[in-house]
């Protein structure tokens, strides 16, 4: 009873095997019969040969390829050297790469086709060098907004920044708008923030400081007091600064700026009274809102407070916050 069973088994695995290679045979002989077809149509519909034909496929795939490069679509690039390898090994196998040659021997199809993906990949390699930092495609760019240069605020722009200002300060801090002393655009483009700040509710310097820093900055730098002043003159060291708790209202500011697209920067000087907040427009970043250590460090401080280890702004922190804290650095 069970040897003819087996048999019948292997019998039936077997056929399932050859099916599938006869499927697979049928969809090889299609991807490469299909435009071999289409090659001998074009070639008696233009009364020319394959070989012409070929000659202007992989001249016409070569050519949008390096466009596609030139136009920053690189992924479409990669895609014409794929088409290219296989057009190249298409050829190999259909045998034509010599007029009067039926077919290439096994070591020549074998040469011809180690070129075919060597050059293939050599075209994709020189693509990604090419790309750099770019993206894939411009197509990637579509939901990506364009860096903003600086400009007077918009009625819409100046809500969003005043948002975050609204309310209670936690503690009440003097602002100071600052720039450089030899860029009057920046200047100009500082001081509109007096007026958003003083609409805010908030105690603003009426007049905009023009300094000279030691070691220049750019962009938005929120600057408190923090540090001393042999550390930050006659024993400076690049590695050596101050440091400031973040206060709500510090937190504040940052966002209101945030709000509008730029990140801020923050830093420590010994020469700003306490209760103030200098806010330095350095020369403009190629990019304002990219992200920023003061950025990192707030995210990572609303992370804290979501996950119960901070409290919130203004507030102590509860015993069970502190057990919870003392658990995690275990």
């Amino acid at each position: 009873m069970g040897g003819p069973m087996n048999h019948a088994c292997e019998e039936s695995r077997s056929s399932r095997i050859r099916r599938f290679f006869i499927a697979l045979r049928h969809l090889v002989g299609q991807a490469f019969g299909s435009p071999t077809a289409l090659n001998t149509w074009l070639a008696e519909r233009f009364t020319t040969t394959h070989k012409t034909i070929f000659a202007l496929e992989i001249s016409a795939v070569v050519g949008v390829g390096f466009a596609m490069m030139e136009i920053g679509e690189h992924f479409i690039a990669g895609i014409c050297w794929l088409v290219l390898a296989f057009l190249w090994v298409l050829k190999i196998f259909q045998g034509e790469m010599e007029k009067g040659h039926r077919g290439l021997a096994i070591f020549e199809r074998a040469i011809h086709l180690v070129v075919a993906l060597v050059v293939s990949s050599f075209l994709i390699i020189v693509t990604a060098i090419h790309r750099g930092t770019d993206p894939w495609s411009n197509l990637m760019m579509l939901g990506v907004k364009t860096p903003a240069h600086r400009h007077t605020l918009s009625h819409e722009e100046r809500a969003l920044f005043e948002k975050p200002l609204q309310g209670v300060q936690k503690p009440p801090m003097h602002i100071q708008v600052a720039c450089p002393a030899s860029d009057e655009q920046t200047c100009v483009y500082a001081t509109q923030f007096q007026a958003f700040f003083s609409e805010a509710g908030w105690d603003v310097d009426g007049t905009v400081q023009r300094v000279t820093l030691v070691r220049a900055m750019q962009g938005v730098v929120l600057v408190e007091h923090g540090g001393t002043e042999e550390s930050q003159t006659t024993k400076w060291k690049w590695n050596v600064g101050g440091y400031t708790a973040m206060s709500p209202t510090f937190e504040n500011v940052y966002q209101a700026f945030s709000n509008i697209g730029v990140e801020p920067e923050s830093s420590a000087n010994f020469s700003i009274p306490e209760n103030q907040i200098t806010v330095y427009f350095g020369p403009e970043r190629e990019n304002e809102s990219q992200p920023t250590d003061l950025t990192s460090s707030v995210v990572n401080i609303r992370r804290l407070r979501k996950s119960g280890l901070l409290p919130a702004p203004g507030q102590l922190p509860t015993p069970e916050m502190i057990e919870k804290s003392r658990e995690q650095s275990k």
